[in-house]
This record gives structure tokens, C-alpha cells and sequence, in this order.
């Protein structure tokens, strides 16, 4: 916690922290999981339009099955 009155009082100090990206977290929930793997086979087959995800693990400019088949590595711990 800040305690000071630079910041409005009071404010929890991780929330003034920037949060660094995990990579194939596509919920940005701080972790990568097989919620993230869902949510990207979702996306992929048109069942959300949720902009709140971001599915473009490779940066791409799309998101496709590379990005699944990336994530799907990266949780067997083979990426």
C-alpha cells in the first residue's frame, strides 16, 4: 500500500505496477492456462467476439490455428 499523498489514498501498490504480458495468456489473467486454450478454440470457430481477449499469440496480425497449435505446445511444455 502508498501511503503517500502523491497517489490517492490509498492505492495498492500492484495496481500502480505495470503488468508485463504473459505469453498465450489471451484472457490476461497473469497466467497462461487451458481457460486461455478455450477461449482461443472459441474465438477461432466465431462462438465469441469477445475484444477483451487477445488471441494473436504469434503477433501475426491474425489470429488462426497457428496461434492454437502454438498454445497447445507452449501447455505441454513443448514451446
Amino acid at each position: 500500500w502508498d501511503y503517500t499523498r502523491v497517489i490517492p489514498y490509498p492505492t495498492a501498490i500492484a495496481d500502480l505496477v505495470e503488468k508485463k504480458a504473459v505469453f498465450g495468456d489471451v484472457d490476461s489473467s497473469g497466467a497462461t492456462d487451458t481457460t486461455d486454450l478455450a477461449l482461443l478454440k472459441l474465438f477461432l470457430v466465431g462462438a465469441i467476439e469477445d475484444t477483451d481477449i487477445y488471441p494473436d499469440i504469434d503477433k501475426s496480425g491474425i489470429a488462426d490455428t497457428t496461434d492454437l497449435a502454438i498454445l497447445k505446445l507452449f501447455l505441454v511444455g513443448a514451446g
